[in-house]
C-alpha cells in the first residue's frame, strides 16, 4: 500500500487460517493467518506466517484459536456494495488548484470515499482512497459514476425547488 497503512496499523482480529508454502532458502509448510487491522476495511486483510503473527499479535492470534473459526471470513467483504459518501484529500504536496477548487482533470487532486461493503452493515463502512485497486476496477468505476449522477440529480432537484420559491 502506498501511504503504509499497515505499518502503522494493530491487528483487530484473525479471521482465517491456512496450510501455506513458504518461500525462502527451503520450501516448506507453514501455517498462516488472514489478518484483519483495525480501522481498515477487509479489503485490506493481509495472509502472514504464524512465526510473524505470534510476534506481532499474539492475543487476536489466541482468540482465534479459541474460538477456532467459529466466525469465518467471506470473499464478499471485500466488495465494495455503495459509496456512501465523497471527501477530497488535501496532501501537502498538491497544488494550489486542487485547495482552492479549482482543480481539473489534470491536478493531483485526491478523494477519499466512505464504503458500505457488501454483506456487512453500515457500522463496517470504511474511508477508502480514490487510487485503491477496487476503486479503479471496472466495478468500482461503475459505483462512483452511479454515486455522481444520483448526485448530480439531487443538485439539480435542489437547484429546481429553488428557483421555484424565488
Amino acid at each position: 500500500m502506498e501511504l503504509g497503512l499497515h505499518s502503522v496499523s494493530e491487528v483487530e482480529s484473525v479471521w482465517d487460517a491456512s496450510e501455506g508454502i513458504l518461500v525462502n532458502e527451503v520450501m516448506q509448510r507453514q501455517k498462516q493467518y488472514l489478518m484483519k487491522y483495525q480501522a481498515l476495511a477487509h479489503a485490506h486483510n493481509l495472509w502472514i506466517s504464524e512465526r510473524q503473527l505470534l510476534l506481532e499479535a499474539p492475543r487476536p492470534l489466541a482468540k482465534f484459536n479459541r474460538k477456532f473459526q467459529s466466525i469465518r471470513w467471506k470473499r464478499e467483504w471485500n466488495v465494495p456494495q455503495r459509496l456512501l459518501l465523497k471527501s477530497k484529500i488535501v496532501l501537502p504536496k498538491q497544488n494550489e488548484e486542487c485547495i482552492d477548487g479549482h482543480g481539473n482533470e489534470t491536478s493531483s487532486c485526491h478523494y477519499q470515499w466512505l464504503i458500505k461493503w457488501t454483506a456487512l452493515g453500515y457500522g463496517h463502512a470504511t474511508w477508502e482512497l480514490d487510487d485503491a485497486s477496487f476503486m479503479t476496477s471496472p466495478e468500482g468505476k461503475k459505483l462512483i459514476k452511479d454515486y455522481e449522477s444520483c448526485h448530480q440529480r439531487t443538485d439539480r432537484l435542489q437547484n429546481t425547488s429553488k428557483a421555484d420559491k424565488d
